[in-house]
């Protein structure tokens, strides 16, 4: 959507039928991932390639990343440059530190292919396990964080202190007098976003309900 036109500009269709995204800020790419047996479907769009016509590129190494990821929720954590996919028993990232070269007149972007790893699930099976959990970054604390039902909400630390799990549950000071918060039963996806100028969550859970927010 160009906003000085206040219209909607079409761009390359993308090469796959993608069922997840996020939004890198930092070299503003998009990346998506399908997912399927073979798992070589992570794929990127620069917007910028092309004088300003967009291109795709595929990023993902063969069989590697998430088999099944309908019901997962990907975010991009720009300081930390990892592209974290999360949901339906699955927790997996990608390092896409490379991609920070698409300043360089000489980078080829369709020459970085990144393999998925594994990522810690301590303490986040909560989150892990529900279908299309929500989930953002938390761009003052550097964290991702995530919410899956409840009034509680899960922070991913990747470099915890000794006997602390990698994933954290945050609890609000008081309890509200809402507790029954219960995500609907197809997921959550970009319903639950961060909102930087008030440092706190906003969740958009149902069309017949409130709307919540969680202020850290």
């Amino acid at each position: 959507f160009d906003l000085a036109a206040s219209q909607w500009v079409e761009k390359p269709d993308a090469p796959i039928i993608a069922r997840i995204s996020a939004y890198d800020p930092v070299t503003q790419r998009v990346f998506i991932h399908r997912g399927a047996t073979n798992a070589a479907y992570l794929r990127s769009f620069d917007p910028l390639a092309n004088d300003g016509e967009g291109q795709w590129y595929e990023n993902g190494t063969p069989n590697s990343g998430p088999s099944w990821v309908g019901s997962m929720n990907m975010v991009v954590n720009p300081q930390e440059r990892k592209l974290i996919a999360v949901g339906y028993y699955q927790a997996e990232q990608w390092d896409i530190s490379e991609f920070e070269s698409i300043t360089d007149p000489d980078f080829d972007p369709s020459a970085v292919m990144v393999s998925a790893e594994s990522l810690p699930q301590t303490g986040g099976g909560v989150l892990i396990n529900a279908k299309g959990p929500g989930l953002a970054y938390d761009s003052i604390n550097n964290r991702v964080v995530g919410w899956a039902g409840g009034i509680n909400l899960y922070q991913f630390n990747p470099t915890p202190a000794m006997g602390m799990d990698y994933w954290e549950v945050i609890e609000p000071a008081a309890t509200p007098d809402f507790i029954d918060i219960n995500a609907t039963g197809y997921g959550t996806f970009g319903r639950f976003q961060y909102v930087p100028a008030f440092n706190g969550f906003i969740l958009v859970n149902h069309p017949e309900e409130n709307v919540y927010f969680f202020k850290n």
